[in-house]
């Protein structure tokens, strides 16, 4: 009776604002039907404002349940739409548009404790009885979706109909501490269910979008949020330029989010966690939002994310196109079409084994042209390792187990300098179990798979030609103990000489400069030897050597000092005979994830947009772009050459003329032969580097001119030692 009682009082109360249509009696008739209607005219109840909706969700939720359908306009709100078990809201997607009230704030006069029902702002005036508001603080958390409602103003105070959940302070704290700056402002999603089941709501566009306030500044809400409901679909809603997510959902069960689109958001786009098994999204459309287009929160078990297309995500957090990580395991990840999101397609977030993301099946999906520039990377990411701010297909990481990837296409078909999904897959350690099964990879500049997980569980795709695995195979690789190895790294002090260098990179360019400098006569050889310790005994008799022996001294003073470094040996592309033009190195940076050239001759190495190249690339970019974006890095103390400052001399050699970087000297990058040992102390006396018919395991590549190779497959052996 007591209930009957409040709503009549209620429904009244809301009769005023929100307008009957009819007579009393008429509108008693009204509230018995399954359906009510809501518009600005020529409906059961009149308004444009979240009154009458509310007023109509209210009433038939009273009764039982029943629909209420939002006649087409535009409905400006002061509160949140509340939803109520049993109740559906229906409106018309394209026609229906609910938009917040302007922003406004203040900060306040008194402190808002834990557990109070009041708030006191500096300026009361701004505010108006049923109203949503939050409380914030300077160094409080923003996350604002679970707003309260102001039920009375008195004497410079709004009563409300919530507990504070939290200490907002005004100016100190009890420890004299100032600048917490607690204020109030009117942030709410524009629709909201706490502990509601069983209701649709279907067609409304959420355009959250506000002026700038202060009281506003890192805001992050949501245009549609459940907390703590069942067995609920959202269809056919679209929430765009929200200060926060699109839609979001937590600590929910059986929640359908389909044929949506989340787009312009500041964070994520959709946005299910914490706890919300058996959520299904799908036939959504998901971009332009600020961080991951659909972040896949804490504890999402057995959902299915499907046939959504998802791209252009991360602009603002440099993030992914879908994230999964903590807890969210046996989801179904399928037939998603993952296209130019700021960093990777799909990132699972690193996590313990406890709290992985396992048991999760990634199929049919097309995963493409992701990441972007590392010249469009925040400063304020550039101190992490590369490799996890460049874009991958899928990067996988943490203690992760038992995913599989099936049928899915994953490739990169951009030009230039905007091929920067660099890998199809980035596999972290800890990575185990893992299977891939007819994934079709391509167009990726750099190793299709990048596998650091050293598990021999995981059953990954051989993208390799049968030549290139025969190559990585047979490849013989020096010992790191070997004695002459030791011996000249001891004699030589090469740790001395890399001391100073800063970071990975520092040190392989002061290797680089040592091995330049070593050398005084550049010329036709006066002595036959391809061991590194020979050969620097002979530069101190005053014998001349070729670029070969450059490279063999670099070689193997860097495998001394702990890296994997190996010899390449290239070739004009119109020259017939198989002995080398030129001949460098490359080594393998931990930092970049890669293999990168060195050049001991000339002392340089060769970056595009601030990475370094390895051989392949730099033959790549002299063909594909005629060497345009390239610069030319030489020395400790680094002088930058682009293609227009070409020829730079570096040396006169008596005998022989300038030593210098020219244009000449990049046409070899066109045609590559990996020599298939890094031992390179005396172990083949009969053999050279430069004479690629010495080798039975020689790889060669000849890609001159429009046909160089792009695929995967074609790709030289790099892999990762």
């Amino acid at each position: 009776m007591v209930r009957q009682i409040c709503v009549v009082v209620f429904v009244v109360t809301l009769a005023a604002v929100a307008g009957w249509a009819g007579s009393e009696d008429k509108s008693n008739d009204v509230f018995n039907r399954p359906e009510v209607t809501v518009g600005v005219r020529d409906a059961d109840v009149i308004g444009s404002d979240n009154r009458a909706i509310q007023l109509a969700i209210d009433v038939l939720s009273f009764r039982g349940g029943g629909t209420v359908r939002v006649l087409p306009g535009e409905y400006t709100l002061i509160d949140s739409i509340h939803l109520r078990s049993n109740v559906n809201l229906i409106g018309d997607k394209d026609k229906t548009i609910l938009k917040p009230y302007p922003a406004i704030s203040s900060r306040l006069l008194t402190d808002a404790d834990f557990g109070q029902k009041q708030i006191t702002p500096r300026d009361p005036s701004l505010f108006k009885v049923g109203m949503g508001v939050i409380c914030r603080s300077k160094d409080a958390r923003s996350m604002s979706t679970m707003p309260v409602t102001i039920t009375r103003i008195e004497n410079g105070t709004l009563y409300v109909n919530g507990y504070m959940n939290d200490d907002y302070i005004a100016e100190e704290d009890s420890w004299g501490k100032g600048g917490h700056e607690g204020l109030v402002a009117n942030v709410f999603p524009l629709i909201h269910g706490y502990e509601i089941e069983n209701v649709v709501v279907d067609g409304f566009t959420l355009d959250c979008k506000v002026d700038d306030d202060p009281g506003w500044k890192g805001v992050w809400s949501g245009g549609l949020y459940l907390r703590r409901c069942k067995n609920c679909t959202i269809r056919n809603v679209r929430a765009i330029n929200c200060r926060g997510d699109g839609i979001r959902f937590g600590t929910n069960d059986y929640i359908t989010v389909e044929d949506c689109e989340a787009a312009y958001n500041t964070h994520y786009g959709i946005h299910p966690g914490a706890h919300s098994p058996h959520t299904i999204v799908r036939r959504c459309r998901i971009h332009h939002n600020g961080s991951d287009g659909l972040y896949i929160c804490w504890g999402v078990r057995n959902g299915e994310f499907t046939d959504n297309i998802i791209h252009h995500n991360g602009h603002w957090k440099h993030r992914s196109g879908i994230s999964i990580g903590h807890k969210d395991t046996d989801n179904l990840i399928a037939r998603n079409h993952i296209y130019k999101n700021w960093k990777h397609g799909i990132c699972f977030r690193r996590k313990t084994e406890a709290n992985g993301a396992h048991r999760n099946i990634v199929r049919d999906n097309i995963i493409e042209n992701n990441g972007r520039p590392t010249d469009k990377i925040p400063e304020s990411l550039k101190h992490l390792p590369l490799h996890t701010l460049t874009g991958c297909g899928v990067y996988i990481c943490g203690v992760t187990h038992d995913l599989l990837f099936e049928n899915n296409i994953i490739r990169e078909t951009r030009k230039g300098k905007n091929r920067a999904q660099l890998h199809a897959f980035h596999i972290q350690p800890g990575v185990t179990r893992l299977k891939m099964v007819n994934n079709k990879i391509s167009g990726h500049p750099q190793e299709a798979i990048v596998d650091k997980s050293n598990s021999a569980d995981n059953q990954l795709q051989a993208l390799r030609t049968s030549e290139q695995e025969e190559f990585i195979k047979n490849f013989i690789a020096i010992s790191k103990d070997d004695p002459a190895l030791l011996k000249l790294k001891d004699k030589y002090n090469l740790e001395e000489v890399t001391a100073s260098g800063q970071d990975e990179l520092s040190k392989m360019i002061l290797l680089n400069e040592w091995t330049y400098q070593r050398f005084k006569k550049f010329g036709s050889p006066t002595y036959k030897t391809e061991n590194a310790l020979e050969i620097l005994r002979k530069i101190k008799q005053g014998h001349t050597f070729y670029c070969a022996h450059y490279t063999i001294v670099f070689v193997c003073a860097a495998n001394a000092l702990g890296w994997d470094a190996r010899a390449v040996s290239l070739k004009r592309s119109e020259t017939a005979a198989r002995v080398s033009n030129h001949n460098v190195a490359e080594i393998f940076s931990q930092k970049y994830g890669k293999w990168v050239m060195f050049d001991p001759t000339l002392n340089h190495y060769v970056t595009k947009d601030g990475v370094p190249l390895n051989c392949y690339e730099i033959g790549a970019e002299w063909v594909r772009n005629n060497g345009k974006d390239m610069k030319f890095i030489v020395g400790t103390q680094p002088k930058v050459y682009k293609k227009k400052d070409l020829p730079v001399v570096l040396a006169y050699h008596r005998g022989f003329g300038n030593l210098a970087i020219k244009v000449a000297w990049t046409d070899p990058y066109e045609c590559l032969a990996f020599i298939p040992t890094n031992r390179l102390l005396g172990s083949f006396p009969d053999k050279s580097i430069e004479r690629w018919d010495d080798w039975d395991n020689i790889y060669v590549i000849l890609n001159g001119g429009d046909n160089w190779q792009q695929d995967a497959p074609s790709l030289p052996p790099y892999y990762t030692p």
